[in-house]
C-alpha cells in the first residue's frame, strides 16, 4: 500500500465511523431517593441595593461550601450574616 492509499483508508474509515449510529452518553439512570430542590431566592421585602466587599480568600472559600450545602445564593448568605452581626452588635451595645 502506497502513502496516499492509507490515507484514503483512513479516511473512508473515518466517514463510516460517522454514520454509525451515536451510541448514548448515559447509559444508566439512578434514581435518587431525595430530589433536590431548586436554588429560589425569596422575593425580598424591600428593594435591595447594591453592596460590594472584598473579603479574605478563606472567608470567600467557607462561604462557597455554605452555599453548595444550603443551596442559598451567596447574596442570601451575606445579608443573613450581616442582619445577625449587626443585631448582635445592637444587642450587646443596648446591653448594661
Amino acid at each position: 500500500m502506497s502513502k496516499s492509499n492509507l490515507s484514503e483508508d483512513n479516511k473512508a474509515k473515518m466517514l463510516d465511523k460517522l454514520r454509525e449510529p451515536a451510541s448514548p452518553i448515559m447509559t444508566q439512570v439512578v434514581r435518587v431517593d431525595e430530589p433536590v430542590p431548586p436554588a429560589t431566592s425569596p422575593a425580598p421585602a424591600e428593594p435591595l441595593e447594591q453592596f460590594n466587599a472584598k473579603v479574605p480568600a478563606e472567608l470567600l472559600r467557607r462561604a462557597r461550601r455554605y452555599k453548595a450545602d444550603t443551596r442559598k445564593t451567596l447574596n442570601q448568605i451575606a445579608t443573613e450574616a450581616l442582619a445577625m452581626y449587626l443585631d448582635a452588635v445592637e444587642l450587646s451595645a443596648s446591653t448594661p
